[in-house]
């Protein structure tokens, strides 16, 4: 499996809006462990994190939210935004890091596909690997 982005739908109502993440049917979605939050200040970096063993489903309901991950042959970059809302998954192997893309902080949902285990997870200095955002 590769690095993957799949939208989801955006409903307006009158009290603001409705944002639909993940459901256990859906066709890209096969176990579900746990899922945590996590708040990115402006202008801070998180990463490099590997799951060894894990499935990560990645999206921020702040929709801002710049993704860079890769592995020994593939690169990829995700801007979550209000127009493209969404969530990206990402297979074992693969490192990721993220930033927030405003001055606002960035709300993150990471969902795994089993129960996490620290010593399950990879993790470099954010200096460890040349990024094309870290200093963006």
């Amino acid at each position: 499996m590769t690095v993957k982005f799949v939208s989801c739908p955006i409903f307006q109502t009158p009290q603001g809006k409705l944002l639909k993440y993940i459901r256990q049917d859906h066709k890209n979605v096969h176990s579900f462990g746990e899922s945590y939050f996590s708040w990115l200040n402006p202008g801070t970096v998180k990463g490099w994190y590997l799951h060894k063993r894990y499935k990560s489903y990645m999206t921020s309901p702040t929709c801002n939210l710049h993704l860079a991950i890769f592995n020994e042959e593939q690169s990829f970059e995700f801007k979550l935004t209000s127009d493209s809302f969404g969530y990206v998954i990402i297979p074992k192997g693969y490192y990721y890091a993220m930033k927030s893309l405003d001055q606002s902080p960035s709300l993150i949902v990471n969902t795994l596909d089993n129960v996490y285990e620290a010593s399950e997870v990879e993790r470099r200095d954010v200096n460890t690997f040349e990024s094309w955002f870290i200093n963006a």
